[in-house]
């Protein structure tokens, strides 16, 4: 009966679900959601910051399914937080956090997946986003996007750009790192180094499109590498990506299987000198990325 019902909710949705997701857009309870959180057709809004957008669940099992994913339009322009409530208790008892410039929010139910009373999507500032999805399922593809947005690296030792290791859950022999930046105003060469936790890659010296001295020239906009060493794949899966640098500004990093061609960002500029003026990816608050 529950799977009837899911089918016709997610016809009636402007967007749709596949066979085995739960659609959670047509569980929004507009009386549970606080601090000015409201969804209009597909467009969650957040007034306040930590503002929680609530989908009713109404203290069901749900053990067909072993995620939460939901998956904005476009990178997120603040940190998010997914909470997931179970009956009788005051207090979300999975959560999942997600830092700026994230489009694809996964949560792991594990084997909390009785008696759920709500689920709810945070924001830490006022701000609004698209969603093109939110479902339960019990199947995750990993967006090969691992972080888009604008992070500026203008010195080595101040500031360092990282990726959490779960977004590494599904790395394999093979795979292709791709890393899509401009090089700053500040000199005349860009300098990037790949890392797990302070620990920099086997195949970091093997990265693409490196000038003599190891940097990049004022025109190169990618570099990738592809990662076989069993334990840059440990080390990833474990402690995450760091990025080390200066005079760069990160745009995009993909992480793709062979034989997939990685997309570069449409704001790609290739003329040396185009930092972003307004940092934004320069603050504690960006420094890390995650799902």
């Amino acid at each position: 009966m529950r799977k009837i019902l899911t089918n016709i909710l997610g016809l009636a949705m402007a967007f749709s679900a596949s066979a085995a997701d739960l659609n959670l857009m047509p569980y929004y309870s507009a009386d549970l959601c606080w601090a000015g959180a409201s969804l209009e057709g597909t467009t969650a809004n957040w007034e306040n910051a930590w503002g929680g957008l609530v989908f009713n669940m109404n203290n069901q099992d749900y053990d067909s399914y072993d995620y939460v994913v939901m998956e904005l339009a476009e990178p997120s322009a603040t940190k998010m937080k997914m909470e997931v409530y179970y009956a009788d208790e005051t207090s979300a008892s999975s959560t999942a956090e997600f830092e700026v410039g994230s489009k694809q929010l996964k949560l792991d139910l594990s084997d909390l997946k009785t008696n759920i009373q709500k689920i709810a999507l945070m924001a830490a500032k006022p701000t609004s986003a698209t969603l093109s999805k939110a479902v339960l399922t019990d199947t995750f593809v990993t967006d090969p996007v691992l972080w888009e947005g604008s992070f500026d690296i203008p010195n080595m030792n101040v500031t360092n750009f990282t990726i959490k290791g779960d977004k590494f859950a599904t790395l394999k022999s093979g795979d292709r790192m791709t890393v899509y930046f401009n090089v700053g105003e500040a000199e005349n060469y860009g300098t990037i180094q790949l890392c797990y936790g302070w620990t920099k890659l086997a195949c970091d010296s093997e990265r693409t499109n490196t000038n003599n001295s190891g940097n990049y020239s004022p025109t190169t906009t990618e570099t990738a590498v592809i990662i076989t060493d069993d334990a840059d794949i440990e080390g990833l899966k474990k402690s995450g990506l760091r990025i080390k640098g200066k005079n760069v500004i990160i745009k995009k990093v993909m992480l793709t299987p062979e034989g997939v061609e990685p997309t570069p960002p449409e704001d790609l500029d290739p003329t040396p000198g185009t930092g972003d003026d307004n940092n934004s990816g320069n603050t504690p608050e960006t420094g890390t990325v995650t799902n």
